[in-house]
């Protein structure tokens, strides 16, 4: 979409929408999400987190649906014993349950599915095992996670998109696998409303146009740091982050990210901290520079990204009746149009010659 608007976004920008939306979208497909099979596989596997190996949990059911994840720093009975809690929450009993030899296993499953047979045996679990390998090709091209949320959105998410292009939801299952994704997200998308208490909003081109009235807090930090730039004394992270809360709406924006935010801010020079105060100033090129900005934001990219809404549309040109028309291979009468000669290949036009001189000789 934006693309076809000529605007570049950058990775991050599109992992932070990841990291926004993907919650969204799995609370929202939850109503339509298959009943898992009695047949349970748990595995883990490794992640590696700020340059730390961390351990995933994952359960898959006998026709490859993605029962739940876990992110997890430990791998030990209370680890475990929190996965299947969280597994067994979405209502399914299994009667079987395949792990690996790990001694926390064995200890779980007698204490919370008693009645389920535990299957330990060698090559049993090699429909898991094959399943991470679909989240390691995925995980494998990025620059690495730092946090543990970070990790544990991406599976859930990963987990997710499989079970849609599996069909194992409602949505769009009867559509074929080509197109099942992009017609799953579109009906979702249009079940995703801004929350009460956030000032961010859904994917739709309204909510881009007013998404300045209220801000969201990452748009809001410019104007925060516009609004008390004359002050002469400065302002501190609390009087910063209380203007991000008034300006967004969200009373949940905390200080920390408001310092977190004023960082940024002063690492691309437009907040300064003079010797050790607590107190940040906006020097006036800086002001300048987020007055730019925010009018960039307000009066181009807004516009820009509303266009198909727009009033102000081209005027569609008038068809020639005396110019020819184009063969077109969606026209029901396209075999019955004229083939323009350029769309030849180098052989018909060849053979035409011949057949050119063989007329004019006889």
């Amino acid at each position: 979409m934006l693309a076809e608007r000529g605007i570049t976004v950058d990775h991050v920008t599109v992992y932070r929408w990841v990291l926004r939306f993907t919650p969204e979208f799995i609370e929202a497909a939850r109503p339509g999400r298959h009943v898992p099979g009695n047949r349970w596989f748990v595995d883990e596997t490794y992640l590696k987190v700020a340059g730390k190996w961390t351990y995933l949990y994952r359960a898959v059911d006998q026709h490859g649906q993605v029962i739940d994840v876990l992110v997890s720093a430990k791998r030990d009975l209370a680890a475990a014993r929190r996965f299947f809690g969280r597994a067994l929450r979405i209502g399914t009993i299994p009667a079987e349950v395949t792990t690996d030899r790990a001694a926390a296993y064995p200890r779980v499953v007698d204490e919370l599915i008693p009645s389920a047979l535990h299957t330990v045996e060698q090559y049993a679990n090699n429909a898991i095992e094959a399943d991470h390998g679909r989240l390691k090709a995925r995980l494998r091209p990025m620059r690495g996670l730092k946090r543990h949320r970070s990790a544990r959105i991406l599976a859930a998410g990963h987990a997710f998109v499989q079970n849609l292009r599996r069909g194992h939801c409602d949505i769009a299952a009867e559509v074929p696998d080509l197109h099942r994704l992009r017609i799953a997200f579109d009906d979702l998308a249009t079940t995703i409303s801004p929350a009460e208490d956030s000032g961010d909003h859904a994917l739709t081109l309204s909510g881009w146009r007013n998404a300045t009235v209220p801000q969201a807090p990452h748009r809001a930090a410019l104007s925060a740091a516009l609004a008390p730039a004359p002050a002469p004394h400065g302002f501190t992270v609390a009087e910063f982050t209380a203007t991000i809360r008034r300006l967004s709406g969200q009373a949940g924006y905390t200080i920390r990210q408001g310092g977190y935010d004023l960082r940024k801010l002063r690492s691309k020079g437009l907040a300064v901290k003079p010797g050790r105060t607590r107190r940040y100033h906006i020097p006036p090129d800086a002001a300048r520079t987020i007055a730019a900005l925010l009018a960039l934001r307000d009066q181009v990219i807004a516009p820009i990204l509303a266009g198909p809404q727009s009033s102000h549309r081209p005027q569609a040109r008038a068809q020639d009746p005396h110019r020819p028309r184009l063969r077109d291979p969606s026209h029901r009468h396209a075999d019955s149009l004229p083939r323009p000669r350029d769309h030849l290949s180098r052989s018909s036009r060849i053979d035409n010659i011949f057949v050119d001189r063989r007329n004019a000789s006889s």
